[in-house]
Order: structure tokens, then C-alpha cells, then sequence
């Protein structure tokens, strides 16, 4: 299955949602006016038009997890490596990455197999033994040894979620243009203008930022502290129209 790196158009596709997935996650489209979307999986909630909406944090058991196996040599298109204590389920790192966070290898990092059609790895028991394929043309640079420790990241566009209140878990992936149910495919905006749940005081030409204070919204930049999302161009009693920058 083979897709374009970026879509164009038309200026309707962003409304759609899907009950199968219909392009790789994190497929970006642009709309003739340059507004800019990805393709994302809802997790658990569906959700609100114009919430922030993060991709999904890191398994804690699977964060610079030691133990990598025979079978991760230079040249493989296959990593091997012992996970932490929390299972796997089959092809939850699908479009993922394995960072290298400990040599040999440290630095390098790996794009997981992204095509649907295709086994990413199969599901893996607490401290079980993964077995993940690289992304087409991805093959390992450095070959692994038992010490070199992985980070396994979840593709950011997979499970996505109103962006929670107080504890940020993944990062900031878009805004909710559509209520798209749980566990469907559809988009999320990324560029351009957009009508984002806003909270505190927002100004006209500021600097918009998610807020940890209100599930779904938007509020100030405190510089260094929140994750930049664009600017303030009208300011509204709920929603402010904002042009996004984060793609």
C-alpha cells in the first residue's frame, strides 16, 4: 500500500471519517487555501470540534527498556529486544519508533513498519521478547548489543485524545474539526485558521498555547512552559480563531 507524502485537497476530505483506515496515520492533506491536516485514530473519547486534541505518552515499562537480542545486527530490517513489564499488544508500535538511548547504537533512531497490510510485531507478554520490522528501506546502522537500551514511541497520531487537564502524557498533534467517534479515522488541523476552545485571557496577536487548567483548551504562552500551537488573530466568548502552526 503506497500513499503520497502530502494530499491536496479537496477542500472537503477533512470533514470525512472513516470506520477502516484509509491512509497511513499522520497522512498529511492541504486544502487550496493551505490550511494543513493529519490522519489520525480517535482513542477511547470522541471528540469536540475545536479541542486541542495530544497524541498518545510513553508505556513507562517501555522507556530505555535493556536487553536487546540476537537478530538487531547492522544491516537487519528487524529489531529484537526484551520489553519492560507491560505487554505488548500486536502491532501497537505499527508507524512507531525505537530510539536508541544507550550505545552502541545511541542516537540512532528507527522508523517501525507503518503499512497496514503488513506485521509490525506480534503481541508480546510483560518482559517478553518483541521482534519489530523497520519501515520499508529502514535497516539498522550500528548493531545492537544486550546494552544497548531502546525507547519505544507511539506513533503520535495513533489513539488520539482531548488534550487532559493538569498531566500532559503525548504532545499536541492538532485541533478537532469533527466529533469523530471512538476508535474511527478522520483529521485533525494542524495550519492555518482555526476556531480552538480558548481559556484565560487571550490576546489578539499573542501566542496560543495548550492549557494543563481546561481539558480540550487553548490559553496564553508562558514562554518554555506549554506547547506552542500559533496566534491569536480574533478572540471570541468560548473559541478563538487562532492560525495554527504546528505542522
Amino acid at each position: 500500500m503506497a500513499f503520497p507524502v502530502v494530499l491536496q485537497g479537496p477542500d472537503t476530505e477533512h470533514r470525512n471519517d472513516y470506520a477502516e483506515q484509509r491512509w497511513l496515520l499522520g497522512q498529511k492533506l492541504i486544502t487550496g487555501d493551505g490550511r494543513a491536516y493529519r490522519f489520525v485514530q480517535v482513542g477511547s473519547a470522541t471528540l469536540v470540534p475545536g479541542n486541542v486534541i495530544d497524541g498518545p505518552g510513553l508505556i513507562t515499562n517501555h522507556e530505555k527498556t535493556a536487553g536487546v537480542v540476537a537478530g538487531s545486527e547492522a544491516g537487519s530490517s528487524t529489531l529484537v529486544a526484551t520489553l519492560g513489564s507491560t505487554a505488548s499488544a500486536k502491532n501497537q508500535y505499527r508507524g512507531g519508533y525505537a530510539s536508541i538511548v544507550l550505545t552502541p547504537g545511541g542516537g540512532e533512531t528507527y522508523l517501525l513498519n507503518s503499512e497496514p497490510s503488513v506485521t509490525t510485531h506480534e503481541a508480546v507478554d510483560s518482559a517478553g521478547i518483541i521482534t519489530a520490522n523497520l519501515a520499508q528501506g529502514e535497516t539498522i546502522v550500528t548493531a545492537l548489543t544486550a546494552t544497548s537500551d531502546v525507547t519505544w514511541v507511539l506513533n503520535r497520531y495513533k489513539g488520539v485524545v482531548q488534550s487532559p487537564v493538569t498531566t500532559l502524557l503525548g504532545e499536541a498533534v492538532g485541533v478537532a474539526v469533527k466529533a469523530t467517534t471512538a476508535n474511527r479515522y478522520g483529521w485533525v488541523q494542524t495550519a492555518g485558521v482555526a476556531s480552538v476552545l480558548a481559556s484565560g485571557t487571550v490576546v489578539v496577536g499573542n501566542t496560543l498555547a495548550r492549557l494543563v487548567a481546561a481539558a480540550g483548551a487553548a490559553g496564553p504562552t508562558a514562554v518554555g512552559t506549554e506547547a506552542y500551537l500559533g496566534r491569536v488573530v480574533s478572540v471570541g466568548t468560548t473559541w478563538a480563531t487562532v492560525v495554527l502552526d504546528l505542522d
